[in-house]
């Protein structure tokens, strides 16, 4: 794969790793928030509740997070 003159890559690749990196960020939020309130549930004994909770602020961060990368790209 050929890189362009001033050294970045070329612009479908760019689209590629943008891609990715959402969806790892989407998801990696998404496990730890729900890791977390299991977490939190089976130490503290209120099973489900804090594994809802923390799937609801993972998906926030997600979402928050997944807004940064894409406005930081697209300005």
């Amino acid at each position: 794969m050929e890189k362009k003159e001033n050294g970045s890559l070329p612009k479908g690749m760019g689209a590629f790793t943008l891609g990715s990196t959402i969806a790892i960020q989407f998801a990696a939020a998404v496990l730890l928030g729900l890791w977390g309130g299991r977490f939190l549930d089976s130490y503290l004994g209120t099973d489900p509740w804090l594994m809802l909770v923390g799937l609801l602020a993972g998906l926030g961060a997600a979402t928050m997070s997944v807004y940064r990368l894409v406005s930081r790209y697209l300005n």
